[in-house]
């Protein structure tokens, strides 16, 4: 039997996930897109190969690889779909598993920043959105005469914009005015396409204020000569090389907490698309692997290459994971804070303050889920 990327059966025994949510419900444009994470699946089993070149190595024998069908979602309004997808996305949500959603239309990924959102401060994320579109409308009304609301694909950014995260958008060339007036508004750092020399990418990760970075990526972020069957395609993108060597250096760079590859609408008679999409996964994949600093053999000729590539390969010796002492702490005056949640984030960098956070972190997921509780608390408590 031949091998394939897909190496595990049982996603909860997985390093990596793929989660399949096919999703078409609310696009405005051409559909098509909830075929695209079988697609896209089909293509890295079959036509992807094992190597990932730009890094030398094969993350399937390193990595538990497994994929997870959704099933057709699109007989669910949004806010529905994205209560069907969070829930899945939450079961494989583990500390040292890493979830690749697979679209879809854009607006599956508010459910993966929801659920991230509920494990994760969202204040200390960064999306990296690469994207034509800002997708910053507070609703779809503006161009929908039957709008789908807050959850539209136009509006996964706005959404993530009030979960607290912050985000930095690479590719936009297409945007209305109010979401333009609002990213400048907000804070929401862009590099626009078509005005220029494109930035290097140094300058992209000035931009990204945080260590822990989300990447969200849009097939109509990249030029339609590399992707082209998209749902809203928009001439004048991001180019192949350019694009998977910004997400290399991410990966070099930034801690990845989790990924998602959408609006990838398969047609007729054309696969460069998910083909392109399923090696943006294997590139992911690859990225993880290094992450996760568990390459066990990197002794083959293909290393032993001198490569200027997106990761700077290297072998395990040569690799620089740290110290193990991580970042600095870093904190400021309770003087200095607004509220307690301001407090319990940035004032208390002891042993004592992240236990704090830490419980803080579990009563804020059981409030926004809804959960009952009867919390008791024995004193003294100290925090040094």
């Amino acid at each position: 039997m031949a091998l394939s990327i897909i190496n595990c059966s049982d996603p909860n025994e997985a390093d990596v996930v793929l989660l399949g949510a096919n999703y078409d419900v609310t696009s405005s444009f051409g559909k098509g897109a909830s075929q695209g994470p079988a697609a896209i699946i089909d293509c890295l089993n079959t036509q992807v190969e094992f190597l990932d070149r730009h890094t030398g190595l094969i993350p399937r024998d390193h990595l538990k690889i497994a994929y997870h069908d959704l099933g057709d979602l699109n007989s669910l309004g949004p806010e529905e779909m994205v209560a069907k997808v969070g829930e899945a996305y939450r079961n494989h949500l583990g500390y040292e598993r890493f979830n690749i959603l697979l679209g879809g239309e854009h607006a599956v990924t508010n459910a993966a920043l929801k659920e991230i959102g509920l494990r994760h401060f969202p204040s200390e994320i960064t999306i990296v959105q690469l994207d034509a579109h800002f997708d910053l409308r507070d609703t779809d009304e503006d161009f929908n005469d039957a709008p789908w609301g807050k959850y539209s694909h136009a509006c996964v950014m706005r959404r993530a914009a009030e979960l607290g995260y912050k985000i930095v958008t690479v590719g936009v060339r297409a945007y209305s005015q109010e979401e333009f007036d609002f990213a400048r508004q907000n804070s929401i750092a862009f590099f626009e396409w078509g005005r220029g020399q494109a930035p290097s990418h140094s300058e992209i990760l000035k931009a990204i204020t945080t260590e822990k970075v989300y990447l969200t990526i849009d097939a109509d972020g990249f030029d339609p000569v590399h992707l082209p069957a998209t749902g809203t395609p928009v001439p004048g993108g991001l180019e192949w090389n350019y694009a998977l060597g910004l997400i290399g250096q991410i990966f070099k760079h930034k801690k990845v907490v989790g990924a998602d590859v959408v609006e990838v609408s398969p047609r007729a008679g054309e696969n460069l698309t998910e083909y392109g999409a399923a090696q943006i996964c294997h590139s992911l994949m690859a990225g993880r692997l290094i992450q996760s600093h568990q390459i066990k053999d990197m002794n083959n000729d293909h290393n032993n290459l001198k490569r200027d590539s997106m990761f700077n390969s290297r072998s395990d010796s040569e690799i620089d994971f740290g110290d193990g002492l991580g970042p600095p702490v870093i904190g400021r005056s309770v003087e200095e804070c607004d509220s307690l949640k301001d407090i319990f984030e940035n004032a208390l960098p002891a042993f004592g303050g992240a236990y704090l956070k830490r419980v803080y972190g579990i009563l804020r997921a059981a409030v926004l889920n809804n959960v009952p509780l009867v919390i008791s608390v024995a004193g003294p408590v100290t925090v040094s």
